[in-house]
């Protein structure tokens, strides 16, 4: 995610704006509850996980029969299928621009289509989405205020990627402290 938002000035303006509004505004005592509902933080870390999802596939079975849209073919129930993560995560039909780190296109009707399988659907969802995305979420915020991020974006220096075609594959970017 640090990557990512040295490689978007715009975004990081925009997070460090949010984190400045809403966090450091906040209560000590309520912060940890404000890091949940940071909407654009949250957006953020939605987005590196369609972009580079450390889960890869997963295996389902049909716990009923079952047709897929233009498709003529009944699947029946106990049926297992191997779904590979990284197409349904870029899928152009869903997503615009989908090689491309756009926080804004996440909002929670996204959050509950398929489509947003990061964190898998239906009974098998993980129950640990909440507590990563607050995870991810509290480190960013904390790293700005520590590092004095949140004063002074230049602090972290990566190399410049292409933005506008991110690879798939996990975690291909460096990161040099200073």
């Amino acid at each position: 995610l640090l990557f990512l938002l040295y490689n978007h000035p715009k975004v990081l303006k925009k997070l460090i704006v949010e984190i400045k509004e809403i966090y450091l505004q906040t209560d000590i005592n309520n912060q940890s509850k404000v890091i949940r509902n940071m909407p654009y933080l949250r957006k953020c870390i939605m987005e590196l996980l369609r972009l580079n999802n450390p889960v890869v596939s997963m295996m389902r079975t049909l716990n009923r029969d079952y047709t897929f849209m233009n498709d003529d073919k009944v699947y029946k129930k106990g049926e297992q299928f191997l779904i590979l993560l990284n197409p349904v995560l870029r899928d152009p039909d869903v997503f615009e621009l989908p090689n491309q780190f756009i926080p804004e296109r996440w909002n929670s009707k996204l959050e509950e289509k398929y489509h947003a399988i990061s964190f898998s659907k239906g009974p098998q969802e993980c129950p640990g989405k909440d507590i990563a995305i607050y995870i991810v979420g509290s480190f960013i915020v904390q790293y700005f205020i520590k590092k004095g991020i949140i004063n002074n974006p230049t602090k972290l220096q990566t190399k410049k990627t292409n933005i506008k075609n991110l690879p798939q594959m996990i975690n291909p970017f460096g990161l040099y402290f200073n």
